[in-house]
């Protein structure tokens, strides 16, 4: 029998992270719920694991998160008639300049390993729960910018330049579905998935750069998008045909697309008009 103290390590970190999921529940719900949601999902991932293992537990968060974001959005919108659409954009801004920080030092923390099949909670377990909070957290906020970005400069840039910034944010949000099983598990095919889903993040922006060069959406800085998207792209396609220069230009690029994506978000930040958004 799986004991409290003795439960495997896939089911003690998903239900360290789902609690810290229920942040993003409003407060008086969190409260009230959270605990008895934090003890429901715990017992799953028990049962998961015990019939299926960890691929049950993946199919599992699967279910939970998209249950997750619906949630918490209707539970937020009980509470308000009107959602501040300043107010979205603005903290989307934040999001995305703490996403890319939260990228670059995930990915950073990918040279701290010792061994790539070290499992997780090993001789390495540090850099490896830095990397398995960091990479997924990134890729949600650096999404939940682009959302930002669509909602302030999408009608502005044509029907290319909107539909760019809904492919980029919705391969994000396959990226993150895909990143949480990939450092629980590292194994399987949520690499390629993961990976797959941060180039179309950033093919998405360099589409979108190129409608902003024609029609100027933003107050400055139109080329940004075109410099921040480009380079990911060329690094999967062309940098890294050999291990030495995948050594070399992948932190360059990564460094280069993430302070991209954050002078973005500042951009985003700051320019964003006064006015209501209903919702519903």
């Amino acid at each position: 029998m799986i004991g409290i103290h003795e439960e495997p390590r896939p089911v003690s970190i998903s239900t360290h992270l789902y609690r810290i999921l229920l942040a993003a529940y409003p407060s008086g719900f969190r409260q009230e719920y959270g605990p008895y949601m934090a003890q429901l999902f715990r017992d799953q991932c028990v049962h998961s694991y015990r019939r299926s293992g960890p691929s049950g537990m993946l199919w599992l968060w699967t279910l939970t998160l998209f249950d997750f974001f619906m949630t918490v959005l209707e539970e937020h919108l009980q509470r308000e008639t009107f959602m501040s659409k300043e107010k979205f954009m603005r903290l989307s801004g934040w999001g995305m300049m703490l996403g890319a920080l939260a990228l670059v030092l995930g990915f950073a923390a990918s040279g701290g390993e010792s061994s790539y099949y070290d499992p997780l909670g090993g001789r390495d377990g540090f850099y490896e729960y830095a990397q398995l909070f960091l990479v997924p957290s990134g890729i949600f906020l650096i999404t939940l910018g682009i959302l930002g970005l669509r909602m302030r400069y999408g009608k502005h840039s044509g029907i290319l330049g909107n539909l760019s910034l809904l492919l980029s944010a919705a391969s994000g949000f396959v990226s993150f579905i895909a990143a949480i099983p990939l450092f629980i598990l590292n194994d399987g095919p949520w690499w390629e998935i993961t990976m797959g889903g941060l180039l179309n993040i950033f093919v998405g922006l360099a589409v979108f750069g190129l409608a902003a060069l024609r029609r100027k959406p933003l107050p400055r800085w139109n080329a940004l998008p075109l410099l921040t998207g480009i380079a990911f792209p060329i690094l999967l396609t062309v940098g890294v045909q050999t291990d030495q220069s995948g050594e070399i230009v992948g932190p360059i690029v990564m460094l280069w697309s993430s302070v991209g994506v954050g002078i973005l978000g500042y951009l985003l930040r700051g320019d964003v008009p006064r006015e209501p958004f209903p919702v519903g």
